[in-house]
């Protein structure tokens, strides 16, 4: 795995204190998806995407996959560490951050912020569920006072029902988090209407971090 820093692209604001949208693709993508997010959020924030370190069916993805396509637990925290080293660098704290992941980002996403929750603003985990190791990032209470949005694409094919319900089960109930749920009838993709209420969402959660 590369230790380069990541391909990114960026969009909204450009002041270095703005709260941070740091969006994350699905399997096969790249940083070029998500634009909506940003086109339905807050100008005022700053949004950045970024390209996963593993290349994989003619895109990109945040670690590699074992034969029977479950994540390699060892590259995923390796990639873990690699982008908290970026990131760190990237948007020093005390700079508020939001993740946003779509499907494997999501994944990705769920166990940055569970390494260090206190670090991060809030987390957007649209279609796709948590990375189900024994780990700090699910322990009970780990996720307190977290804003989080969980948005559900009902129609998924690519996301098993039981993580989805075993990630909403967790995050409800058990992380402390303060959850706002999005059940989208459609498919696995990040519709413009799923967009629209997540940047609601932004705009609620970081209305406070921006005075």
């Amino acid at each position: 795995m590369s230790q380069q820093p990541p391909v990114i692209v960026t969009a909204g604001s450009a002041e270095p204190d703005a709260p941070l949208v740091v969006c994350l693709h699905g399997i096969g993508q790249d940083e070029g998806a998500l634009k909506q997010v940003a086109d339905a959020g807050p100008a005022e924030l700053g949004y950045v995407f970024v390209r996963g370190p593993v290349a994989i069916n003619g895109g990109y993805n945040w670690f590699d996959l074992n034969p029977d396509a479950s994540m390699r637990r060892d590259t995923l925290l390796e990639a873990r560490a690699w982008f908290r080293s970026w990131l760190d660098a990237f948007a020093p704290a005390p700079r508020p951050v939001v993740m946003v992941g779509f499907s494997a980002g999501a994944a990705f996403a769920a166990g940055v912020v569970g390494d260090e929750p206190s670090r991060f603003a809030g987390a957007a985990l649209l279609s796709g569920s948590l990375p189900w190791f024994e780990g700090p990032e699910v322990a009970p209470g780990r996720w307190d006072g977290v804003p989080v949005f969980l948005a559900r694409s009902e129609r998924d094919r690519i996301i098993p029902v039981e993580l989805t319900e075993q990630t909403r089960r967790y995050l409800v109930a058990e992380s402390g988090a303060v959850v706002t749920e999005r059940h989208d009838p459609d498919g696995h993709e990040v519709t413009m209407q799923t967009a629209t209420e997540l940047g609601a969402w932004l705009a609620r959660t970081t209305s406070v971090l921006r005075g």
